[in-house]
């Protein structure tokens, strides 16, 4: 039986699929084995690993996001020693790294993407309404939660099919409600006690004022509290709707795919204080500490991270995509030559990196909790089912006793301004 290197797919879509087989096959070309993909899906995945792995079958490698890492890691290998050999580390992002390790301080995998928050928009709707440019609000801080809602009004024109803004209510929901209640409180999750303080008065009214608008104004699609990436970010990336919070990778398909530059604008995500404070998100890929082949699995992920964008570039190539290659936010410096005008937002707040507050990845109840407690809860709120208020204390309490940041060791990688 030929020995196959073994992925685990799990988010797969006709680019994606493209592109991470391309760059299998690409690495596996010289070596004495096969890459073989596997489309699994994100709904139960850390379990269908963890049941594949006791059956001493499995992937040699995994998807991993940091809330995955305390169910995972010990099926997983430390890549501290991989990276010190790895000829690239010291063009490998600082940020990146800092997601890698964000749970007990070992790369249990390492970051080849991250999510920074900000907001996007219909530069066309926005001039079309007289509007002033959201970025120039920014540039004087007056890019608030309020200034947001105002523009979710003007730009409301169901008439036209184009709501005011869509919104998230679905799995992965829960960024943005705590990036917002989070910048409220001046950057601080927890105090020094490990008390959260999502139930400040300032929070609850970040958390108020952005349930708001899905009801009783109603700017936002009919679906709010249940949809997900796949239906809400769609409904902007097809022109359907004025205003989206989302991640950088938004930008990516609405500027290259769908809207354009021309009609498309981004700047930072509104704060009730004016300078937002975004939680650092992503995935990247982890090796299998007991595979059969676990050195190649360890270095395939090195060459995975190194290659990323190029092999996205590919598979969006092979799909009949268009994308520009300075629209990413890559784990692989040097950026200047890469900038881009309409990322610039979201590459200021992964550049600063003091505008970043720490999620508690490495608590093993936080995925837990923002499956069963804040994805639900925001679900409801949404629905105009729940009071701000409530909902709040009910995560301050869920949420306390969180270990706050991790501290992270040296591990002999520069860490000089990006830029």
């Amino acid at each position: 039986m030929e020995t196959e290197l073994v992925y685990w797919d799990s988010n797969p879509n006709p680019g994606r699929t493209e592109a991470f087989t391309i760059a299998g096959t690409t690495y596996a070309a010289d070596k004495p084995f096969r890459f073989r993909y596997v489309p699994v899906g994100i709904d139960g995945y850390p379990g269908k690993v963890l049941e594949a792995w006791k059956s001493g079958r499995g992937p040699d490698l995994v998807d991993v996001w940091p809330a995955w890492v305390p169910a995972l890691k010990d099926g997983l290998q430390d890549l501290g020693p991989s990276l010190e050999a790895w000829p690239e580390r010291e063009h490998y992002d600082p940020s990146h790294l800092d997601l890698s390790r964000s749970v007990d301080g070992i790369p249990w995998f390492l970051a080849c993407d991250l999510f920074i928050q900000g907001t996007h928009y219909r530069r066309d709707l926005v001039e079309a309404a007289g509007l002033e440019d959201p970025r120039e609000l920014d540039r004087r801080g007056e890019w608030t939660l309020e200034a947001f809602t105002e523009y979710a009004r003007t730009l409301h024109d169901p008439g036209n099919g184009i709501t005011g803004l869509t919104m998230r209510g679905g799995q992965g929901a829960e960024l943005t409600p705590l990036n917002l209640m989070v910048s409220a409180n001046n950057g601080r999750l927890f105090d020094e006690k490990g008390t959260c303080l999502l139930d400040s008065p300032e929070a609850v009214r970040a958390l108020r004022d952005y349930v708001a608008l899905a009801h009783p104004l109603r700017l936002s699609q009919p679906g709010a509290a249940t949809e997900g990436y796949r239906e809400f970010a769609w409904r902007f990336y097809e022109g359907k709707a004025a205003l989206m919070l989302h991640n950088d990778d938004a930008s990516k398909a609405v500027q290259n795919r769908y809207l354009g530059p021309e009609k498309y604008g981004s700047c930072r995500l509104p704060s009730t204080t004016g300078d937002p404070w975004v939680g650092l998100a992503g995935f990247g890929l982890g090796a299998a500490r007991h595979s059969p082949l676990a050195a190649e699995a360890a270095r395939y992920v090195l060459f995975f991270v190194e290659h990323y964008g190029q092999h996205l570039n590919l598979g969006t190539r092979a799909s009949g995509e268009a994308r520009t290659q300075s629209a990413d936010c890559r784990p692989m410096r040097p950026w200047p030559a890469r900038r881009n005008p309409f990322l610039e937002p979201f590459r200021d707040i992964l550049e600063k990196r003091d505008r970043l507050y720490p999620l508690p990845w490495g608590s093993p109840d936080f995925g837990r909790i923002v499956q069963s407690v804040l994805q639900p809860d925001l679900s409801r709120l949404l629905s105009g089912d729940d009071d701000p208020a409530e909902t709040a204390a009910r995560w301050a309490r869920e949420l306390t006793g969180m270990r706050g940041p991790v501290p992270i060791p040296p591990l002999g990688i520069p860490r000089p301004d990006c830029r």
